[in-house]
Parts: structure tokens; sequence; C-alpha cells
């Protein structure tokens, strides 16, 4: 989860945002009748639910207990994994930390099955939109931005790409095994931040470029060196390593040995159920001008394109040009120009007036190549949403085809 104030009151995910768990409703459902049930008040929206059924299927009493929560400003799901993904924490010691932190933690949950031999999870672990842990299958449960969640199967499909091959990654930061395929290793594995495998494989060592390991998005990789014989290969940070066993056979091979040093490779994972593949798009309002703040969120975001927004000054074209050649310059999409203020339509006889002076959106747009153009007018209904905190109702024809681009293209 990102911008987390610290009086937010936490409800903790431990292990990860993709809970592997299979698809059922309350145990007592399932499996007989209830006797008692209650509830505790947690927080604004969360409630702790108890209780104490008959079960048919084993002939005993049981317990079950449950977390119920609205998504709301006041309490968030949050995800806490330790240092790295291989280590093993109680809930209540994953709780502490974030409490540390200046969080308040009402609830937890342990997330994910893992191997007890090395702590590594079973399943799929994603947290701040970035996987930790990915396998092809298993149910999960992920949450999105807003705290509202999914359920199902996310079905990953992780793909390379590379001008001479592509192909299938098997799993990102799970044990490899000899039958496996081509493996994905990260920075996150575990304490000795390598690949922790004991039998020889071929390895590539890669640096991040661009971009993200993300489901929906795309992660931009050059290949550092080629290791045809390797064990336990180190996995420095902005490192990624591409492996596979030695015996796992010719075909995983040559796919690996088709590789040479200074190839770019794209890394995509996308998941077979829509759902998973959203999860929300986040936009950042820079002020005016290319100074330390669009350079720092350049820099520290991974940004998929630039809207730049200006005013029908003949002045104003002199900032967007500056906008558009520094977005340039760090090898960013302009995905749009929108043109605040451009006209008033008069209520009484219907004509349009220029107040601020005659546009020249369309003549900049083509300037610099920008297919996609908006023109807001004056519009007191503008207002009168913001004030009431209620923008996102607004119905604004004329963003429709630029929102329309940037869901198509944005990813």
């Amino acid at each position: 989860m990102k911008a987390l104030s610290r009086k937010c009151t936490a409800f903790l995910l431990s292990l990860t945002l993709l809970l592997t768990l299979a698809p059922t409703a309350l145990a007592s459902e399932a499996l007989g009748d209830d006797l008692d049930l209650r509830s505790t008040t947690l927080n604004r929206g969360t409630e702790l639910g108890e209780g104490t059924f008959w079960s048919n299927t084993f002939s005993d009493l049981r317990q079950e207990n449950y977390v119920v929560y609205t998504p709301n400003t006041s309490v968030t799901p949050i995800v806490t994994y330790g240092d790295y993904t291989t280590a093993t924490s109680t809930v209540s010691a994953a709780a502490k930390r974030l409490e540390e932190q200046g969080l308040r933690v009402v609830a937890g949950i342990n997330g994910d099955y893992y191997d007890t031999l090395n702590g590594a999870p079973l399943g799929t672990v994603m947290t701040d939109g970035v996987l930790r842990v990915a396998s092809a299958s298993n149910y999960a449960v992920g949450f999105r931005a807003d705290g509202t969640a999914i359920l199902g199967a996310p079905a990953l499909a992780m793909q390379v790409e590379s001008a001479n091959t592509s192909f299938s990654i098997a799993a990102v930061n799970q044990v490899r095994y000899s039958y496996g395929g081509i493996y994905l290793y990260t920075y996150d594995f575990n304490a000795r931040r390598s690949t922790g495998t004991n039998a020889a494989g071929y390895d590539v060592v890669c640096s991040a470029v661009d971009g993200r390991l993300s489901i929906g998005e795309t992660l931009t990789l050059t290949v550092d060196e080629i290791l045809p014989e390797a064990t336990d290969t180190a996995v420095s940070e902005g490192k990624y390593v591409l492996t596979a066993n030695l015996l796992s056979g010719e075909e995983n091979l040559a796919l690996l040995r088709a590789l040479a040093v200074g190839d770019t490779l794209t890394v995509t994972v996308r998941a077979a159920d829509e759902g998973w593949n959203d999860v929300d798009y986040m936009f950042v309002d820079m002020p005016p001008g290319t100074g330390d703040v669009p350079l720092t969120v350049f820099q520290s975001l991974p940004v998929n394109g630039l809207v730049v927004v200006a005013s029908p000054q003949e002045l104003v074209g002199m900032i967007v040009e500056k906008a558009v050649n520094m977005a340039g310059l760090m090898n960013k999409r302009v995905l749009g120009l929108v043109e605040n203020m451009s006209y008033y339509v008069c209520p009484d006889c219907g004509k349009q007036h220029s107040v601020f002076g005659e546009s020249h959106i369309d003549e900049t747009a083509k300037r610099f190549g920008i297919e996609h153009v908006a023109k807001l007018p004056i519009d007191p209904a503008y207002a009168a949403a913001c004030d009431a905190g209620q923008i996102e109702s607004l119905k604004v024809p004329e963003l429709t085809e630029l929102a329309d681009y940037i869901e198509r293209v944005a990813y």
C-alpha cells in the first residue's frame, strides 16, 4: 500500500497482498451448523466475528474467527513479509513492526502457506504493487489501493521477450527444481541476497532499466553477465537473475543461451482474469515548470506517461515546450495535452467566448506530435463540484476520448 498515514489504523495481512487460500465461505456454512456467533467492533467499519459451530463432517465442536471490514479511510489492509520473502515471522511480531512505524494494528491474518524447510511462500506474494513471489496457479485474494478485494485465481502468465527469443517464466522467487523450467530471482528472495540454488544452473544476470515487476506492467532489463554453470548466484538490489537447472532440458537451456550481454529484455506479467490487471491508476499532480518536483517524480515513480495541462495564453506555450522536452530526455511519453479555461459559453445566447485569448493548443500539439487534445471550458459546475468534494462524479465529455486513450496505452 502506498502513502499510508501514520494515524491510519492497519488491518494487517501477514506475508502477502495476494493471500493464497481455498475459495470457501465461512467454515460453519460448509461443515455444519452455527451454535453461537458474536461480533466485536475493532474500528470504524471493521468487526471481529467469533463463532462456535458443530461440525457435521468431523462430529465435534469447532471455533472460527474472521474479520469483516468495509474499506474506509480509517482502516486499510496492509502487507508485511519481513526483510525478504523467505523470512518467517509470527503475526504478533509483524504487527509490532508496523506499530513501531506509527500504525495501529487492529487485526492480523497469517497470509500464506510456506515450505517449512526454507520459509519460501508456496503461493503468490505481491506488495506495493510489486510481485515478490509468483507462480502460475493457486487461488488468491488481492487488495486494490482503495481497500476493496478480489478473490479468485489470477492465472499469471509471465513472459520474457528479446530481439532473439521469447519464453515463459515458471516462477518468481520460488525454489528452483530440475524439472521446473526457467525461474526469475530478485533481491527480495532470501537473507543471502542470492538465488539460493545448490545445483548447477545456467544463469543470466540482468539490471533493471525501467518499469517494475507487476501485474499488467512491463519491466525492462539489460543483460549484464552470463554464467554458464553457476550455483547460488548473488542478486544485488536492482538486479534480476534468470536461471534454469542444467538438468531441466535442452529446450530451456537453449532459450537462455540465445541471450547475450547487452541484450534488452522486456518482462510482462498478465492475469487471465482481467480483474487482477487493473489494479488502479495513480495520477501525480505536479506544479508548473521543470524543477526538482517533476525530476524527482520521474526518477522515483514508475511513470507510464504524462498529460500536460496548459491554458490559452501564448506564454504558456514556453512552459509546455519545456515540459515536453524534459519528458523526452527522461524517455517518458506525453499521452495528451489539456487546455484549461479554453473558452466560456454564455448561458443566455450560447455563444462561445475566448476569455483568455484564442486557443493555440492544436498548433502546440501538432508541433510536438501529441495526438490527443482536450479543451475544457470555464464552467461554474466544475468549481461547485470541487467545493462539494464531488469532482469525481462529474461527466466531462471533452476528456472522454483522452481517458479512453490513456486506458488503452498507459500500460
